[in-house]
């Protein structure tokens, strides 16, 4: 059957969570890429001014840390779901 029976179960309303999550954790990823790929290809001589360099690694690592965060609900979700099937 196409269509539930049940509208939003808890089953349901997890699996939904649990994919935004995983949806949001790529788009930090995407984020991050563009970061990570102008630190890899800077020469030592191209190091930015201080200030700048502070707030490229802060950027970096809010959106590292938010990734993790994002990561970590979605597994606990996934459990959540599973156990609850």
């Amino acid at each position: 059957m196409a269509v539930q029976e049940e509208a939003w179960t808890l089953e349901w309303s997890l699996a939904v969570i649990g994919c935004a999550l995983i949806f949001g954790w790529q788009l930090i990823v995407f984020s991050l890429y563009p970061i990570n790929l102008k630190l890899m290809e800077a020469k030592p001589e191209d190091v930015p001014p201080e200030p700048e360099w502070r707030a490229m690694r802060r950027l970096w690592f809010e959106r590292h840390s938010l990734r993790t965060l994002l990561s970590s609900a979605a597994l606990v979700l996934f459990l959540l779901s599973a156990l609850a099937l």
